[in-house]
């Protein structure tokens, strides 16, 4: 099944994916990892956090509830809304880096902060590369002709690279326990 990356996120979505403690805690536990988790880890996580014991502590049935319910249910679901990477074949997932990630995170109540290193790297970097041409234009260097198409070259560079960046853009979760925490 495909899955949607580029459409805004809409409330009746969201709250049915949130609806769920079971997907609350796979957004939960694969946004504070940013990485790609097996379903097995990610199930024996959860039988944890529901039954309050350590993973290694956890029962074989609840174990097998929470991997088959997410197997079959909750993980496709989430994939399908475009919220997660889902690998079928190796059963493992990860968060998808897109917005619709961050909305759903926004309308969970998680504080989400977007990090902006890497725009400043872009603006430092293109100021680097075209104070230069400001400072030798002057002195007669660089003849005037030659600077605007230098100067549209950097400014698609960084273009390019904000568009790279924003298409993988993943906020920063700083506390999702409140959105595990909520009831059913």
């Amino acid at each position: 099944m495909p899955t949607i990356t580029s459409r805004a996120m809409d409330p009746d979505t969201a709250f049915s994916l949130l609806s769920n403690q079971r997907r609350r805690h796979v957004l939960c536990l694969l946004a504070e990892r940013d990485e790609e988790v097996a379903l097995s880890e990610i199930a024996r996580e959860i039988a944890a956090k529901m039954n309050d014991v350590e993973p290694e502590g956890v029962e074989e049935g609840a174990y097998r509830s929470v991997y088959v319910a997410l197997y079959q249910n909750h993980v496709p679901r989430l994939a399908e809304a475009g919220v997660l990477e889902y690998d079928a074949e190796e059963r493992t997932a990860r968060i998808a880096k897109n917005q619709r990630t961050w909305e759903l995170l926004q309308y969970a109540g998680v504080d989400c902060e977007q990090s902006w290193e890497h725009e400043y790297l872009l603006a430092a970097v293109a100021t680097v590369l075209a104070a230069p041409l400001v400072f030798l234009l002057p002195v007669g260097i660089v003849q005037e002709w030659w600077m605007f198409p230098v100067l549209v070259l950097i400014a698609a560079l960084a273009l390019i690279g904000g568009a790279q960046y924003t298409a993988s853009y993943k906020p920063s979760v700083s506390d999702c326990h409140s959105l595990v925490e909520a009831e059913n």
